[in-house]
């Protein structure tokens, strides 16, 4: 019979991990957790839930290197990765039994998975079905640091694609509130923008910062039918498209950012400068920098 591992990497993920875990400790023959140094108990109820746990250094925000690592830690002939943030169905965990016994041709199969965003199922907007490269034979995957595609079955691997059905699913829970959510934005647009940065993308002006933009708020509202997940698939069409906004926003500022901070500081002492020598009337003189001098 064939041993499946079952890996999770988590950091503060107290408030969830034990969904997650239940879900995978009753079919998984190994449970690992690579924790990372996680400040509530994370580790303790992985422990308690049998898992075996490791840590690993956070690396800025990118998950990728716990997730190789832990992936590296298994020792069954099939691995299977899910999320804190996530949950499978007692169903999906017995079609994938089934489906390595006996040995079968395929060496990764990939899963579709159900986004509840606030409690609701979004099924539109290019949503569902999402598969994802989640059950494989360890080598069958290229793993890396490339945010939101940082998995992908390697080439020339032996590919099982799962039918579009809800039970044959991993439940995706992301963010338990709009901030939660916000705040997700914000660190992964970060990191997106760096790592455009280093491939060589640059944004240059207008059309660079919105045309990508609008183009996915068409593909995801209007063209993938959004609107049919009514108020809260407007919401997720417009988040979405103010991430790729916000990303490409911080893209057109790095190679700015050091330019712009000295410049705005000299912009500082030279209205200092003045004022110490003559203190300012209601209007600024007509040589005056300007807040909007500084774009």
């Amino acid at each position: 019979m064939a041993r499946i591992s079952g890996v999770v990497i988590a950091l503060n993920e107290a408030h969830q991990l034990h969904y997650a875990l239940s879900t995978l400790t009753p079919w998984c023959d190994e449970v690992i957790v690579v924790d990372q140094h996680s400040e509530d108990d994370t580790a303790r109820i992985a422990e308690e839930m049998g898992a075996t746990v490791y840590q690993h250094d956070r690396t800025g925000g990118i998950a990728d290197p716990a997730r190789r690592f832990a992936v590296a830690q298994a020792t069954g002939d099939w691995v299977f990765i899910l999320d804190a943030d996530e949950m499978i169905p007692p169903s999906l965990a017995t079609h994938l039994r089934e489906l390595v016994e006996p040995d079968p041709d395929i060496d990764v199969v990939l899963v579709p998975r159900a986004n509840l965003i606030l409690g609701r199922w979004i099924k539109h907007g290019n949503n569902w079905p999402s598969r994802h490269a989640r059950f494989f034979r360890p080598g069958s995957l290229l793993m890396t640091d490339r945010i939101h595609k940082s998995i992908a079955p390697a080439p020339g691997t032996r590919r099982h694609k799962l039918a579009a059905d809800p039970a044959l699913a991993i439940w995706h829970f992301p963010g338990g509130n709009l901030s939660d959510l916000v705040r997700k934005v914000d660190r992964y647009t970060d990191i997106e923008a760096r790592q455009a940065y280093a491939r060589g993308r640059r944004v240059n002006g207008p059309r660079d910062l919105f045309g990508e933009a609008l183009k996915y708020f068409w593909r995801q509202y209007v063209k993938g039918r959004g609107y049919r997940d009514g108020t809260m698939g407007l919401a997720v069409a417009i988040t979405r498209t103010y991430y790729r906004v916000l990303t490409a926003a911080k893209l057109y500022e790095l190679p700015r950012k050091k330019a712009r901070k000295e410049e705005v500081r000299l912009v500082r002492e030279r209205m200092l400068k003045r004022w110490s020598a003559d203190p300012p009337s209601e209007a600024p003189p007509e040589d005056e920098p300007r807040a909007n001098s500084v774009s």
